[in-house]
């Protein structure tokens, strides 16, 4: 099972509701106005987390994982 943190615009989180992901508030330092802060510049996008209650290896798969 994993977390997965990053940035996502409106349209991106309606999409994800409507394919039943809940969308959760990330914890703290991971906020938006956290990484903003961090980054020195505003984000377009919110800071979500979503859990995926799948193995991490199974999602983590590409070309590149294994470099």
């Amino acid at each position: 099972m994993a977390y997965i943190i990053g940035q996502a615009s409106k349209e991106e989180i309606e999409e994800l509701e409507r394919r039943g992901w809940d969308i959760e508030e990330p914890p703290p330092g991971y906020t938006t106005e956290d990484v903003s802060e961090n980054i020195g510049e505003s984000l377009d996008d919110r800071m979500i987390m979503i859990f995926v209650d799948q193995d991490l290896f199974k999602i983590m798969s590409g070309p590149d994982w294994e470099k």
